[in-house]
């Protein structure tokens, strides 16, 4: 879909007047989308939350920003990774906190307002824009973790949680993948 859409907008984009806007989930690395990444002049935003409390730009990240007790995931909360204490609610769609979010390149998390980057310094021919369910309006932190426990012991259903939820390439690799390796990062994230 990526190829055929570029191949179509060829003519416009060499004269300077194309603009093109895909929309798509990351598959495995080193499918097309992977391989787009990683052309010449391309850059790829990825969205920062602001913490109030400790004043932290982060991407928030399933393992290190979603929180439950004992195993139920209807308590779950997204929390700050570096002050613990401030809690991103969802209680509004996400808007209170997302209003207040920004794009930028890799590499920021932890920075504060002083030394966060104008993300249009960063524009360049190709620019890709990362969003993950952590951050969009139609799942809560609730739904999310639900989905991540719906998963135990259903590899394609890990496999989906992964590309799908948290907009993550999928790591193939024959020689240390097993339905018990992924079994066990579970059983180790859960404990």
């Amino acid at each position: 879909v990526i190829k055929l859409a570029a191949d179509r907008m060829t003519t416009f984009l060499e004269e300077g007047t194309g603009q093109m806007f895909v929309a798509s989930t990351p598959s495995v690395e080193g499918d097309l989308l992977h391989q787009q990444l990683d052309k010449e002049f391309t850059q790829v935003f990825f969205w920062y939350s602001y913490c109030e409390s400790c004043g932290k730009w982060q991407i928030l990240d399933f393992f290190e920003n979603i929180k439950w007790e004992d195993g139920q995931a209807g308590d779950a909360k997204c929390v700050c990774k570096y002050c613990k204490a401030h809690s991103f609610p969802d209680t509004d769609k996400k808007r209170s906190w997302n209003n207040k979010g920004k794009y930028a390149p890799i590499g920021y998390d932890g920075h504060t307002n002083e030394t966060f980057p104008n993300w249009e310094d960063f524009i360049t021919t190709h620019n890709y824009f990362w969003i993950t369910s952590l951050v969009s309006p139609f799942r809560s932190s609730v739904r999310i973790a639900k989905e991540f426990i719906s998963t135990k012991n259903r590899f394609n259903d890990y496999k989906n949680f992964i590309q799908c939820w948290l907009a993550r390439f999928f790591k193939l690799s024959a020689s240390n993948l097993t339905l018990d390796t992924l079994n066990g990062r579970r059983v180790a994230y859960l404990s």
